[in-house]
């Protein structure tokens, strides 16, 4: 009961729209970010987490650069945690001028966000759904988290420049295009720095149901460490119960969504495994320091990865507003397609060609039942 008095109060202030710093309805910056999250309903308190993110990355902005802070305004809508509420709330935001979207938590709410977006002629950032097999494209649509195959550029890394790994074996399902694409840039970024990919070994994810034999044709190879990209949790418990029953020594890596409790409860042991996330609060850079700090000084508590994702994705749209010659659609994309060095709580990012920010991962570590941080991997 005390959780939703909290929230309720929370909904008081932010059931329809805000402006941050101002009083309710009073758009006063020369650039005015609508926000659509859900507010109100099954995904409330995790629209509260993302919220509460953006406004310490408004708090800490207006102490960096006052003069910058106070030309933004912030425009907060709720999607009711309804696809259709997505598609309301831009519409209503649209009405009141905003000069870009940033929005929302999953992504059928960020699909329909995406369509109003493209018809007002707006620039879109997407906070959260970012790992989908197609993600979100458009001409004005940015994601301010990195891609799913992006991992794998980030396990190569770590594999090689970490781990001091030289030849890798690769388990994965040719039909699977997540999975593939995680493949792909993790070969690349391996081979590029003059490793070696040693041997690719394919199973079909429609019909799989023992791993064994693929296990064993790894083991005579050459192979030092094995990369599994599939993120279907039952597949990657039964991978890995069977190299513990191997008693298989090479590492294993893995892809972000191995980052579940079910599958950590369910880990047996006794191997070496490693995969990558956006965000952990055991993070030390200076600005992943402070943020967990300011964040716990208002809400009690640690934050969250999607509190994070969410100061990352203001920090987005401000830079982009700095560097844009005006306010417009042209010159907003233009900014944002151009955005280098953005410091992010990871690090440096930059946007990409196929606009997701590429920045630094953390390398997290299973044990029995939890999980441990064991590193930063940069580009």
């Amino acid at each position: 009961m005390k959780k939703l008095f909290i929230i309720t109060q929370f909904l008081a202030l932010f059931n329809s729209t805000a402006v941050m710093g101002q009083a309710p309805g009073k758009a006063v910056g020369n650039f005015v970010i609508g926000l659509v999250l859900p507010l109100e309903g099954s995904q409330a308190v995790l629209g509260e987490e993302a919220l509460a993110g953006i406004h310490l990355a408004a708090s800490d902005l207006m102490k960096e650069d006052p003069q910058l802070a106070a030309q933004i305004s912030l425009v907060v809508a709720s999607d009711k945690s309804k696809p259709s509420g997505a598609k309301e709330a831009a519409l209503s935001l649209a009405k009141r001028r905003v000069s870009i979207f940033l929005g929302s938590l999953t992504r059928s709410h960020t699909e329909e966000l995406a369509k109003v977006a493209a018809k007002e002629r707006k620039p879109l950032i997407v906070p959260f759904a970012c790992a989908d097999e197609n993600p979100l494209k458009g001409a004005r649509v940015f994601h301010s988290c990195f891609s799913s195959p992006w991992q794998g550029k980030l396990l190569g890394n770590f594999a090689g420049e970490t781990l001091r790994r030289r030849k890798a074996a690769l388990l994965f399902d040719p039909q699977a295009k997540p999975d593939v694409a995680i493949v792909d840039l993790f070969r690349k970024s391996f081979e590029a720095k003059g490793w070696e990919i040693v041997h690719r070994e394919y199973f079909d994810s429609s019909s799989i149901l023992d791993f064994m034999p693929h296990i064993e044709v790894i083991l005579k190879t050459e192979a030092d460490v094995i990369l599994f990209p599939s993120g279907d949790r039952h597949k990657a418990e039964r991978f890995l119960k069977q190299l513990a029953m191997k008693k298989v020594k090479l590492p294993i890596l893995g892809p972000t969504s191995w980052h579940q409790r079910s599958l950590a409860n369910a880990f047996p042991g006794g191997i070496e495994n490693y995969f990558v996330v956006p965000y952990s609060t055991e993070l030390e850079t200076p600005e992943a320091r402070h943020f967990a700090r300011e964040f716990a000084k208002q809400k009690k508590r640690r934050p969250s990865i999607i509190a994070a994702l969410a100061y990352d994705a203001y920090q987005l749209a401000a830079r982009s507003f700095k560097n844009a010659q005006g306010v417009g659609e042209k010159e907003l994309t233009r900014s944002l397609e151009q955005i280098k060095d953005l410091p992010s709580l990871l690090g440096s990012a930059n946007m990409s060609a196929e606009r997701f920010l590429e920045r630094p991962g953390l390398v997290m570590q299973m044990g029995r039942g939890r999980f441990f941080f064991r590193g930063l991997v940069s580009p």
